[in-house]
């Protein structure tokens, strides 16, 4: 039983103290920032997910989008690197802001690809049917602390540690005491 509660106080101490080398998680929501620009081909458009990025490529994707104010959400689903706008599903979180990069991010709502790109001034939303014309957008892109998760995991399995280690008693003792 020694050897079990060393081997969990090992163990949790790596994991409390592993940095983090997965992927790194975001969280996001959009809206249509130029509703009364000639160039907005989806005025009214929202949404909101969250996605995960391992060597600065968007690995996995949900959320919920809204064509128009008064939509019904459609589930956004992640489309594979080199389809639709040739895109790369690269997302560089080094930048200030963070941004998706020329190529950009496609997405399928609703039986339709979307793509998220930043070009120019700022971020936008085209899609596969729209003839080079896009709709600028408000992006906003919040990190979520998966240090702290791991953190969290980490203290929870040296707690169970400790607390097995100090339940176990010696089978000479419980021999002694009958």
């Amino acid at each position: 039983m020694k050897k079990f509660s060393i081997a969990m106080i090992a163990l949790a101490v790596a994991v409390a103290f592993t940095p983090a080398a997965f992927a790194d998680g975001y969280s996001f929501t959009f809206a249509d920032s130029g509703a009364n620009n000639p160039s907005s081909i989806l005025p009214g458009v929202s949404g909101s997910g969250w996605f995960d990025v391992t060597g600065g490529v968007i690995t996995a994707f949900g959320g919920n989008f809204f064509l128009t104010p008064t939509s019904t959400a459609q589930a956004m689903t992640i489309d594979a690197p080199g389809t639709g706008f040739d895109n790369d599903n690269t997302f560089n979180a080094s930048g200030s802001p963070s941004y998706f990069d020329l190529g950009g991010f496609v997405f399928t709502a609703g039986g339709v690809e979307y793509n998220f790109f930043s070009w120019g001034t700022g971020d936008n939303i085209t899609t596969n049917t729209s003839g080079g014309t896009y709709t600028p957008i408000t992006l906003d892109i919040t990190e979520t602390p998966e240090p702290g998760t791991l953190l969290l995991l980490g203290t929870g399995i040296l707690g169970m540690a400790l607390l097995v280690f100090r339940n176990a008693k010696p089978a000479s003792r419980l021999i002694q005491q009958a």
